[in-house]
């Protein structure tokens, strides 16, 4: 047989032919078991006849017409609960020869039955056009934040482009940059005297799609010309007809842009808070009479009653209902696990001798110093009011800050018996903002060197200086309890017990608002109504007017007027990388429609529990933000702002709201180095690292590492100035550095303010100018450990 036989010739099998051993799935487990798995499951045969039926034409038309109405009924069911509200549009030109207010007033002249109507009190113009069977109001915001505020909350934006440019203004730039980072409704882009000649139009097109494509913006819409009354018809028509997105603000918060303020005349007191009327179209969702509102600017306020203008019978308040404005917990100090002390120690701090810090001439001794006369005026240095944890970190400030090269004072610091050391206040004289600029500088270069090392203190014993201070033998592994020393501001705020189902039920309160027909409570979308709040400060009458910036009223969901921690994920801004930023330096925040001030703490944003402070605002990469503020649902884009006392506020950071946790635990890393002095194969005598035996004593149980990657332990001190003898896993070279790492949990700052309108938040360098910053209560005074207990919402 030849081999093309051989090939033809196919395998037979025989009597003896094995079935196929079966799957074994199935086989060790139960019949409810398998019935689990498969419930709800399709079988696959069902499916391939649906598919293969072929419908004939009188089933398509048929279920085209079903698809047709359910749209449209969806479409109808949608305005009818969005309301009859004029749509609210914000003109922002960019070209400086078509100001926004000459746009506006080119429209109510396209069309002859078009009616304008101008407030008195805003900018708001409402434009009546008949032909499109629409109503558009218009704001027309001129300052850099009345711009953010008024897209915030309008159905459109009307974009003017510049003609003829290749790049925008540094102010053009900035201002688009903030609009894109807190988000942008549906977006109208139009330009004003565009060329005749296809040529030269071409050209035009061409440059200003460069422009909007650097933007992100959509360069691939329309860009309607707006020279002639039938291309201002056509952008009328475009808004009226075509699709607008809305923002998760506007989607699930009712808000109001006032168009008339008054005082409530009924309810008016000398004091220097009133009941103020406000009246505009309420948009987005129903508006509870028991919920508060808030102001941007200005904070959270309660209703007193909400009347509509073309009804007589005003809804009332039910003070049963009516959600308070406590915002915060008055902590209990007798709820707290206190240490009390004992009798006889009672009796022994009798005796013991205030403890005094004094500056003498330099090289006198301790005997000496104690004959010297005080030249103190009576001021008590060891107030209880004072922070011990500012004070450390002003000194691991100053000693990151201290040159290698510096000279010593003429004086030097001789502590009494007894006595802790405490570190200079600092020089009183101010260098400047320039040279305060330059050393911040300075310290972030020097920060991302050496990160996060500091010079052994020689006044003061290591043990005492970082008694804060633990090591971890794994950063990512090695437990740390949450609740452990919680500082004083910890019992004033809530944490709930689980915020994604306190976030849904919130969200599901809100459009259960939509279903109610009650007109007792509820204030529906679409309606022109007057809001009475209560207790606002009388000074807001001096920011209404037709050049002021429009004001806004936000209604609040359940839980988002208590103070908690908030932890956002932010990234910094290309507009603010020459800015230098410290962590718990004061900004502004814009986080959903509240904007308020702070001083965060930076972190790394990394998986785990525990996360590594960042002592400077990361240049790249995203960074996590802590900070105590009223409670936000996300998904909730954040934008930040540096505020100037001469310059608008510059943006220097953007994200999103990462979650409600007060139990975040951030961590301060401090690294002690140390020089190998004599090394002996995996065998090392380190100096520098310390200076007194006892503290080598002290830190031996800490585990030591090197820039190469040895890692090792102390073994023993040698002598009494500091040396240390260590072991490691493995050679060590002399050129190499001996690192420990220490850890403290930091907490952030309480220094909250919302209300900004008609103050100065901010000054040059960041910090609060007319705030007095609040010292930072933690909860040891005297050795003795105080653990405060938080709120829990149960829900």
């Amino acid at each position: 047989m030849d081999d093309s036989d051989r090939q033809g010739q196919a395998h037979r099998a025989g009597l003896f032919k094995t079935a196929p051993k079966k799957h074994s799935i199935g086989r060790h487990r139960s019949k409810r078991a398998i019935a689990r798995l498969q419930k709800g499951k399709i079988s696959a045969n069902s499916l391939n006849v649906q598919k293969r039926h072929a419908l004939s034409k009188t089933e398509r038309r048929q279920r085209l017409s079903q698809i047709r109405a359910n749209k449209s009924a969806k479409l109808t069911e949608k305005r009818r609960l969005e309301g009859d509200a004029p749509f609210l549009v914000t003109v922002v030109s960019l070209d400086n020869s078509r100001p926004a207010q000459q746009i506006v007033q080119f429209f109510s002249k396209a069309d002859a039955e078009s009616k304008a109507i101008e407030s008195g009190q805003s900018a708001v113009c409402h434009l009546n056009v008949p032909r499109f069977r629409a109503r558009f109001s218009f704001l027309c915001p001129s300052t850099f934040q009345s711009v953010l505020d008024s897209v915030r909350a309008s159905d459109l934006l009307l974009l003017i482009w510049p003609l003829g440019v290749e790049c925008l203004l540094s102010a053009q730039e900035r201002l688009l940059a903030a609009l894109l980072a807190q988000g942008l409704p549906t977006t109208i882009n139009a330009i004003s005297g565009m060329p005749k000649s296809g040529k030269q139009r071409e050209t035009a097109r061409k440059q200003l799609d460069k422009v909007m494509r650097d933007w992100h913006t959509e360069h691939k819409s329309n860009v309607y010309d707006l020279d002639t009354a039938g291309d201002a018809l056509k952008i009328l028509r475009q808004m009226s007809t075509g699709k607008k997105s809305t923002t998760n603000l506007q989607g699930q918060r009712p808000y109001l842009v006032v168009e008339n303020v008054q005082l409530d005349e009924e309810h008016e007191t000398n004091s220097p808070n009133c009941t103020l009327k406000v009246s505009g179209f309420l948009r987005g969702a129903p508006l509870s009479v028991n919920k508060l509102v808030h102001l941007p600017g200005w904070g959270d306020f309660q209703l007193a009653r909400i009347d509509r203008i073309l009804e007589p019978c005003p809804m009332k308040t039910a003070n049963d209902k009516r959600t308070p404005l406590d915002s915060e917990i008055v902590p209990d100090p007798m709820e707290a696990e206190q240490t009390w002390p004992s009798e006889k120690e009672i009796e022994e701090n009798k005796f013991v001798v205030p403890k005094v810090s004094r500056k003498v001439p330099k090289g006198t001794s301790e005997y000496q110093a104690n004959w010297l006369i005080d030249d103190s005026d009576g001021t008590d240095e060891n107030d209880e009011d004072e922070s011990e944890e500012a004070e450390e970190e002003e000194k691991e400030d100053e000693e990151m800050g201290e040159s290698e090269d510096g000279k010593a004072d003429d004086q030097q610091s001789i502590l009494s018996a007894g006595e802790e050391s405490e570190m200079d206040a600092g020089n009183d004289g101010d260098d400047g903002t320039d040279e305060a600029a330059r050393e911040r500088f300075r310290q972030q270069r020097e920060n991302l060197q050496w990160p996060d090392e500091v010079e052994t203190p020689r006044d003061i014993s290591a043990r005492e200086r970082f008694q804060r201070y633990r090591g971890l033998k794994s950063f990512r592994t090695s437990p740390w309890d949450p609740k452990e020393n919680l500082p004083h501001d910890y019992a004033r705020i809530y944490k709930f017990v689980d915020f994604k189902r306190t976030r849904k039920l919130a969200f599901a309160e809100a459009q259960e608002a939509f279903k109610t027909n009650t007109t007792d409570e509820f204030a529906h979308p679409g309606t022109y109504v007057t809001l009475h709040i209560a207790n606002m400060p009388r000074r807001i009458l001096d920011f209404v007017g037709p050049s002021s910036p429009p004001l806004v009223v936000y209604g609040l969901l359940r839980h988002e007027h208590r103070m908690t921690v908030l932890n956002i994920v932010l990234q910094k801004h290309q507009f603010g990388s020459n800015s230098v930023i410290k962590s718990k330096d004061r900004l502004i925040f814009q986080v959903g429609c509240r904007r308020f001030a702070a001083s965060p703490l930076f972190s790394q944003n990394t998986n785990g529990q525990k996360f590594k402070l960042e002592r400077f605002m990361p240049s790249q990469g995203a960074f996590c933000a802590t900070l105590f503020a009223p409670v936000t649902y996300p998904p909730t884009n954040v934008t930040v702002f540096l505020a100037h006392n001469s310059q608008p506020a510059e943006l220097v950071a953007y994200g999103i709201l990462l979650n409600a946790n007060p139990d975040r635990i951030v961590l301060k890393r401090t690294v002690l180095s140390g020089h190998p002095y004599k090394v002996n194969k995996r065998t090392a005598v380190v100096r520098y690292m310390f200076y007194n035996r006892e503290d080598i004593e002290w830190f031996k149980p800490v585990e030591l590492y090197t820039h190469e990657g040895r890692r090792g332990r102390i073994k023993q001190p040698l002598g009494t100035h500091g040396l240390v003898k260590c072991v490691f896993d493995q050679p060590l070279s002399v050129q190499d550095s001996v690192l420990m790492n220490l850890y403290k949990r930091v907490f952030p700052k309480w220094d909250y303010d919302d209300r900004l309108e008609g103050t100065n938040a901010t000054n040059s360098d960041g910090r609060n100018s007319n705030f007095e910053e609040e010292e930072e209560k933690r909860g040891e005074r005297g050795g003795k450990t105080v653990t405060f207990l938080e709120k829990m919402i149960i829900e």
